[in-house]
């Protein structure tokens, strides 16, 4: 046992930084209206909303949530029976609904705390659409990392090597 403490103890002096995701572990989303509901407000089959929210949606940078949601319905039309002003502006308060019921995870400051104290280098990466930096930023989790990577600035997503990298390259660990 004392042989598998010492071990444990060698492996964790080796690390030199830890990156974390950030939906999931940081922030959780107990309410996720947006999500469940844009697939009924536009007219989208589930596999082309599935590949442009993979493929567009969470590599690329909007400065707004409306640019976000503008930029859905510039790909989708709306649902038959819905106008496309009406269908924006539900959207856009689904988006904002769901992004003011996120939460930190309890522990999450005191943990960084602890790893930050014990000289590692922390760093975010994270598949994420740019209005998901707003809880981020409203719960000022940036100051407990070195460097925060969100795929919509990197342009590409995990699992792609070249995210890995530039998450390890930022914290100087690469």
């Amino acid at each position: 046992t004392a042989a598998f403490a010492d071990l444990g103890v060698q492996a964790l002096s080796a690390v030199r930084a830890l990156v974390f995701d950030l939906s999931g572990t940081l922030i959780q989303l107990d309410e996720r209206p947006f999500q469940r509901e844009i697939p009924r407000l536009v007219a989208a089959p589930r596999r082309e909303w599935i590949e442009f929210l993979r493929d567009v949606l969470v590599v690329r940078s909007f400065a707004s949530g409306e640019e976000f949601v503008d930029a859905i319905f510039e790909r989708f039309p709306p649902q038959a029976g819905l106008d496309r002003v009406e269908a924006r502006g539900r959207a856009r308060a689904l988006l904002d609904r769901e992004l003011q019921a996120a939460r930190v995870e309890p522990s999450v400051r005191s943990i960084l705390g602890f790893l930050r104290r014990r000289g590692l280098a922390l760093g975010l990466l994270t598949n994420s659409a740019s209005p998901y930096r707003e809880p981020f930023e409203r719960f000022t989790l940036a100051e407990s990392f070195d460097k925060a990577l969100f795929s919509c600035d990197l342009g590409v997503k995990k699992p792609v090597a070249a995210s890995y990298g530039a998450a390890l390259a930022a914290l100087g660990v690469g």
